[in-house]
């Protein structure tokens, strides 16, 4: 809103936001669905507390992240897994009856992705439609072909870093960071 502002009436505005604000802002849907039952939610790690399988899960010596948020979806990942005729549909035919059958839902996934690997996984279930990633280490992530093709890893000298996903600020961001005393001479605060 504050670029916006200087790029439509030349002047700018002051941003006033805190670590506490970013984290109450990435508490959705759990705040959300606290104000709205007055229940407050069991911690739910990487799990989504509406949506089911939605979470992370074991495979071959590594983990997969499902994001099945469809019915569609869900019925492909059960005949990619070959879980359509060893399970009661009924009993998961919709997001709610899933929620409710969620560990014994878990434990079918789970004994099924064990015979490969996330990856190896991944690949058949995007191709059938089913959201999914592996679960990526800092060195993967870095050597990712997304990270590169995006130039999300910034390389200058001894500098290394990561090129932040705003555009715009392309040129700056590929100079050199100051040294923090260069921006102590410099810093002035405002009243």
């Amino acid at each position: 809103a504050g670029l916006f502002q200087v790029k439509n009436q030349g002047k700018g505005s002051h941003l006033h936001t805190s670590l506490y604000e970013v984290g109450v802002s990435l508490l959705f849907p759990h705040l959300a669905n606290f104000l709205e039952s007055g229940q407050i939610g069991r911690p739910s790690g990487s799990r989504h507390t509406n949506i089911w399988p939605y979470d992370l899960f074991q495979a071959k010596k590594s983990q997969i992240f499902l994001s099945v948020g469809t019915d569609e979806q869900f019925q492909n990942l059960c005949r990619i897994l070959k879980l359509d005729k060893k399970i009661s549909l009924d009993k998961f035919s919709s997001n709610q009856k899933r929620l409710r059958n969620e560990g014994h839902l878990k434990k079918l996934i789970e004994a099924k992705l064990a015979s490969a690997s996330a990856k190896a996984w991944t690949a058949k279930l995007l191709k059938a439609g089913v959201p999914c990633g592996p679960v990526l280490n800092s060195a993967e992530v870095a050597d990712h072909a997304q990270a590169k093709d995006l130039g999300m890893i910034l390389k200058s000298g001894n500098y290394k870093g990561v090129r932040l996903p705003i555009r715009g600020f392309e040129k700056r961001l590929l100079k050199k960071p100051p040294r923090l005393s260069a921006l102590e001479e410099n810093y002035h605060p405002v009243d």
